[in-house]
């Protein structure tokens, strides 16, 4: 795991992602949300790109992480549109699911667990319900 540290932009997996929201915008949202959400074994890379994702959601919201990184700042702030319906619970289930179940929590099980949980259950804070 190319990881520095349990943010959920501190991963090389979630870094090269932010290439995919720049290219292809919201349908990379979803895309990526939906993958975590409702797809089979869900493994390292795809949990943290979801997480990535649902960071992004949070900060449409106006709930932005400390440090986003200052592409994704910037793709927030020209996105400026009304969000569909569904991103923000989508969100929210893709979250979840990564901290229930997920190859990304068992490998941080086994390093920072502490870190990791708390840096998640911050991004579910921030999300809308």
């Amino acid at each position: 795991m190319g990881a520095w540290g349990p943010g959920p932009f501190d991963n090389d997996d979630a870094l090269d992602w932010i290439d995919d929201l720049i290219e292809s915008g919201i349908n990379a949202l979803g895309a990526t949300l939906e993958i975590a959400a409702d797809g089979d074994t869900l493994e390292a890379p795809d949990a943290s790109m979801a997480l990535a994702a649902a960071e992004v959601v949070a900060a449409l919201y106006g709930s932005p992480a400390r440090e986003l990184p200052g592409e994704v700042i910037e793709w927030v702030a020209d996105y400026g549109r009304a969000l569909p319906d569904e991103l923000a619970p989508l969100a929210r289930k893709a979250a979840e699911r990564v901290r229930r179940e997920s190859e990304l929590k068992d490998l941080w099980e086994e390093s920072d667990p502490a870190g990791w949980y708390a840096a998640v259950d911050d991004l579910l804070r921030r999300l809308p319900a």
